[in-house]
């Protein structure tokens, strides 16, 4: 439940509900989801870094984090002008041949994760995924609004993806990365022009496996991997079930 929203359109035809107040905001509710707490338990023995904000006034499409991992667990928000696009990329191979990117765009409220060149595995179904994802404006005092940050949870188990972002829109997929030096992690910016800015970027890195029975290269045990696409939003269960349950309020 969040209160005193506006700037909201109010026909739009979404998984949530708006209560419209007398003081001309809205009460906006929806089902929240996010990672279950016990998940920090896999970040016992790894290594970790938090990163120094960042500002972009142009734009770039890969700036390195100096982290290379098969998996990893990254927090971070991200304040992006209406003109501009922002996000991470990952998995990315030192030729860059492969490279997965997930970002978003403002002017569309879409949460974009482009898998384009997620993988050279000509079998991998590696269709762009788009997930409605609004960023919320709230009256804080008579003569003052502030728009939410994008705040994104992800996690990376070598294939396995899962995304967050402000604790009510999820993308669980798969990207098969399929050369061994694919590891490594970075910003991305994209539009015409705007300012960008990270902040509070925390990166858990080498992780534990949460599949210790899985083949290493799961990259080459495709099966059905169109299967495992979704873009979850507010009423859907996540499919990645080891990370994720749904609590009631934000």
């Amino acid at each position: 439940v969040i209160s005193n929203v506006v700037h909201i359109n109010e026909s739009l035809n979404a998984s949530w509900t708006l209560t419209s107040n007398q003081d001309g905001t809205f009460t906006f509710k929806t089902l929240g989801i996010r990672p279950i707490d016990e998940i920090v338990n896999l970040r016992k023995t790894n290594e970790f870094i938090r990163k120094q904000s960042q500002e972009f006034h142009q734009p770039i499409d890969y700036l390195p984090m100096n982290v290379t991992s098969l998996s990893f667990e990254l927090k971070g928000n991200i304040n992006i002008s209406l003109n501009s696009t922002a996000g991470f990329v990952f998995r990315r191979s030192t030729n860059s041949l492969e490279y997965t990117t997930l970002y978003y765009n403002p002017l569309n409220e879409y949460l974009i994760l482009n898998r384009t060149s997620s993988s050279l595995i000509k079998q991998f179904d590696n269709q762009t995924i788009y997930a409605k994802h609004l960023l919320l404006t709230r009256q804080i005092s008579k003569n003052f609004v502030e728009k939410e940050l994008l705040s994104l949870h992800i996690f990376l188990d070598n294939s396995l993806l899962e995304v967050y972002a402000n604790n009510r829109t999820v993308i669980s997929t798969h990207i098969y990365p399929s050369l061994s030096d694919s590891l490594e992690l970075g910003y991305f910016v994209g539009g015409t022009d705007g300012t960008v800015q990270f902040s509070d970027v925390s990166i858990w890195f080498n992780l534990q496996n949460a599949f210790p029975l899985r083949p290493l290269n799961t990259s080459t045990h495709l099966v059905n991997p169109t299967v495992n696409n979704a873009a979850i939003h507010s009423f859907q269960l996540s499919v990645f079930l080891f990370l994720s349950c749904l609590f009631h309020s934000l």
